[in-house]
């Protein structure tokens, strides 16, 4: 684990949630599979991972709704975390983004991407 961020893990719950997000960094947009969301942030495996301090636009659905939300975040610190695949343990990059502001509105592109 790289950073300084303890802290701001700890801060709130998370709600253990696996959904997809579209991440655009730059002029770059990643698919990528969130891990878990809380009120001030979110956790998403992203490997390579973005540069500590990044500011990023996530969108996503919110799960057990029909809501699209667009999030503007920064990323606060790197972990690589065991996951299971395919019967194996093995170790996934992520990235713990907090949320800065959500933009209003829905963006309509997002979905037809997470879809195709």
């Amino acid at each position: 684990m790289t950073g300084s961020s303890f802290p701001f893990r700890l801060r709130e719950p998370r709600s253990p949630f696996s959904f997809p997000v579209l991440v655009e960094c730059g002029d770059a947009i990643r698919r990528h599979l969130a891990r878990n969301i809380s009120d001030s942030g979110i956790f998403i495996d992203a490997d390579p991972p973005y540069e500590l301090g990044a500011v990023v636009r996530i969108v996503f659905i919110y799960p057990g709704s029909d809501v699209e939300l667009t999030a503007v975040g920064e990323v606060k610190h790197h972990e690589c975390h065991p996951t299971m695949m395919l019967g194996e343990c093995v170790d996934v990059m992520g990235v713990g983004i907090a949320f800065l502001k959500f933009e209003d509105g829905v963006i309509k592109p997002a979905q037809q991407q997470l879809a195709s």
